[in-house]
């Protein structure tokens, strides 16, 4: 009943913004022509899926001199520090639905050039309007730099992380994506393979795409010199391992629940700090008190929530996987040995034995620490990933 549901509901959709899309296009079209000839007011828009990293990718352009605006079809709780926001109330479908159509309008006259993920700008992949994007955006002449964030690539038939496909299975046993819209994921990753001028990968995303550009570690960029490091306390009352999982099982928190549990139970004075749906600020006060930050022990690379506990010198465990430390250190990105996160698997024992050592060996600790912080400013920071989107854009603008 529920897959059935699930195919009536897109057969519904489909006739409703058929109907919306032979509206929309003919103007769609005459705002494209206009974008054309039209002398671009910003260099760079990044948009429009609401992304956290959005802020910072704006200041690494402006770093390199470039004029950049952040926009967004709507957005999520975590953060709305966007300049332009289309729809406030995303629980509104009706609502949700204009602010991705009013997006897209506005990415075709304001822009020279788009850093968008996989998704598109035009995220609602309507039968008329969702395939014509790529054509409406290169009749404006915007040039077009492609990224990925996760679920906008995802597909598991393409990994070999079986853990991974099981774990995501669990989390999301009805997820529309990942169980039956994959073949509009294939049609993205298709699409804007063809059709990007650019595309920049890096983490565990390039399992799935298969062509890039740009290789780095990750796209996401950090404010390094912007951070208060909180000063070491490496004998606190109590040693707060901090949690913060948006999908448990992905993240492994029964195994971090359990870790805990077996060092208590050993003695130490531990404790599990899991904090879920919070606002950013949030997650960021509790990364400046915690004595070590837990992130995921299944997908086999590291994200934001790793860089923020880096750039505050806080070790942090999160799985990487032998595979992609191997094709970072071949192709040059990393050097060997100098990622600083602390590698466990999806065991108790390998969590509990890595807990325990930074709570013995007050030297291992510190010297996490301060590797840290030098990796997130070489890989991470405004300055270095400024330079490598100053570099694409000049290639791709010509001005």
């Amino acid at each position: 009943m529920k897959i059935y549901n699930i195919w009536k509901m897109k057969v519904v959709r489909a006739i409703i913004f058929t109907g919306i899309d032979l509206v929309a296009v003919v103007p769609l079209t005459l705002t494209a022509l206009y974008g054309r000839y039209k002398k671009k007011e910003f260099d760079v828009g990044i948009g429009s899926v609401p992304l956290i990293n959005s802020p910072c990718h704006k200041k690494a352009f402006e770093l390199y001199g470039h004029t950049a605006q952040t926009f967004v079809s709507y957005s999520w709780f975590i953060t709305n520090d966007f300049d332009i926001n289309f729809c406030n109330n995303n629980k509104n479908p009706v609502k949700k639905a204009l602010g991705v159509y009013r997006a897209f309008f506005h990415s075709l006259y304001h822009y020279k050039c788009l850093l968008f993920y996989y998704n598109g700008i035009f995220t609602l992949r309507t039968p008329l309007v969702g395939r014509l994007e790529p054509y409406l955006l290169k009749l404006s002449n915007t040039k077009l730099i492609a990224i990925q964030y996760g679920s906008d690539v995802q597909i598991f038939e393409r990994s070999g992380n079986f853990l991974f496909k099981d774990r995501a299975s669990k989390d999301y046993p009805n997820n529309y994506i990942y169980r039956y819209n994959i073949s509009d994921v294939r049609r993205d990753i298709d699409k804007w393979t063809r059709h990007a001028d650019h595309i920049i990968s890096g983490c565990d995303w390039i399992e799935y795409i298969p062509f890039w550009n740009t290789i780095i570690s990750a796209h996401f960029a950090y404010d390094t010199k912007n951070v208060k490091v909180p000063k070491l306390d490496l004998n606190p009352k109590e040693y707060v391992v901090l949690h913060a999982p948006n999908h448990r099982n992905i993240k492994g928190t029964e195994i971090y629940t359990k870790a805990v549990e077996k060092l208590k139970q050993k003695g130490y004075p531990v404790r599990l700090n899991m904090i879920e749906r919070m606002p950013n600020e949030e997650i960021l006060k509790a990364i400046e008190t915690c004595y070590v930050v837990a992130d995921q022990l299944v997908i086999g690379w590291y994200a934001y929530f790793s860089i923020e506990a880096m750039a505050r010198g806080k070790p942090c465990i999160c799985y990487q996987r032998q595979d992609f430390l191997d094709f970072y250190e071949q192709v040059g990105v990393i050097e060997k040995g100098e990622v600083p996160l602390i590698n466990c698997n999806h065991t108790i024992d390998s969590v509990a034995n890595a807990i325990e050592k930074l709570i013995v060996d007050k030297d291992y600790y510190k010297n996490v620490s301060e590797r840290s912080l030098k990796y997130v400013d070489k890989h991470h920071s405004i300055e270095y990933i400024g330079s490598v989107f100053d570099k694409i854009y000049k290639e791709v603008v010509k001005e």
